[in-house]
Order: structure tokens, then sequence, then C-alpha cells
């Protein structure tokens, strides 16, 4: 039941997170909503587009553009886990603690919620090692740029 709960609280979130993030931009056209997607790309490297393909669809990546639907990742690691204020995080993610650090993310999306038991985290875990690799050396190339 308290799973059942927390998944219930977890929608709420991403819906409310969307909602507000959205603000005033609201594509009609399917070509507006990839123009959006690649306005979120506009700070990173071709290859790190391919590495956070994924990561864009509620993240924001670079210092452009509005927020998402859950907090940006620009300069990401080294910062606080739980660090975006108008983020409804899971009480487990808030309660995590500690930086953010690439050891960190990699365990993190190994396993969201083994890392974290009851975080909300929507997506299924990254097993794949290399690919792990590759969405954190994005997000460390991104921060140097």
């Amino acid at each position: 039941m308290l799973g059942y709960i927390y998944s219930m609280a977890a929608i709420a979130a991403i819906g409310i997170g969307a909602y507000w993030a959205a603000g005033t931009e609201k594509p009609k056209l399917q070509s507006d909503i990839a123009q959006i997607g690649d306005q979120r790309f506009a700070t990173v490297s071709p290859s790190a587009h391919e590495a956070l393909a994924d990561c864009v669809v509620c993240h924001r990546i670079g210092s452009d553009g509005p927020e998402r639907s859950a907090p940006s990742l620009e300069g990401i690691i080294g910062s606080p886990v739980a660090r975006a204020r108008w983020f409804a995080y899971s009480p487990a993610l808030a309660r995590k603690g500690g930086k953010w650090t690439p050891e960190e993310l990699d365990r993190y999306l190994e396993n969201p919620v083994g890392y974290a038991r009851g975080t909300f985290k929507t997506l299924p875990p990254i097993r794949d090692a290399e690919q792990r690799r590759r969405i954190i050396k994005a997000l460390q190339d991104g921060q140097a740029t």
C-alpha cells in the first residue's frame, strides 16, 4: 500500500513539475517540440547529445531554456543531492545527502531504487556500464564549457 501511495505521489509531482516548468511554452506542432528539444542541447557536443538523449526528456542539460519536469543537470557533478528547491524529490532521495560524484551518479543510474529505497525515479535502471560512463562523461564535459 505504501508503494502505491509513493507511486501516486510521484506521478502527481511529475505532473505538477511539468505544468510548472512548462510556463507559457505550449508547443502545438511536432516541429515545435523538436525545436524545443534542440534548445536543450544547445550547449553540448554531438557525442554528449547522443549520450544524454534519454535525459532531456525530463531534464534541461545546459544553461539555456526553461526548466523541465525534473531539475537541470547543468553543474550536477559536485553538487548536492536533491539541490533544486522547486522540485518535489522523494523523501528517500532528499534524505540521501552528499554530493553527486561520478561514482555516486554511476550507482544511481545503475539502480535508482537500490541507491535510494523509495525513490520516485521513473526511468528504468541503466545496466550497461558503458552507457552510464558516456552519460557521466557528457555531464562532466558540459561543466567544462
